[in-house]
């Protein structure tokens, strides 16, 4: 946030999607005998949070770091970014 580099924040949600897509690997071995109640809806939630990410997230900081790359934007350097304006 404070350079306005946008491929950090690309870099940030893959990995947080990575996080996710984890979770649900890892629930799907767990498999729904062991929580059987919460088994349904959270592999649907997780699955949705995964393709969210991945499909929106990540796309939309790639795209705007990309405009910003080809419109020559500047990035602040950390110093300058934490400056109060």
């Amino acid at each position: 946030m404070l350079t306005t580099e946008q491929r950090a924040h690309a870099l940030e949600n893959s990995v947080w999607g990575l996080a996710a897509t984890l979770a649900v690997a890892a629930m799907l071995v767990i498999g729904p005998h062991r929580l059987a109640a919460l088994y349904p809806q959270v592999m649907v939630g997780g699955i949705a949070y995964v393709a969210f990410i991945f499909i929106y997230d990540v796309r939309m900081y790639w795209s705007r770091w990309l405009a910003d790359q080809a419109s020559g934007h500047k990035h602040l350097s950390i110093p300058e970014g934490a400056t109060p304006r």
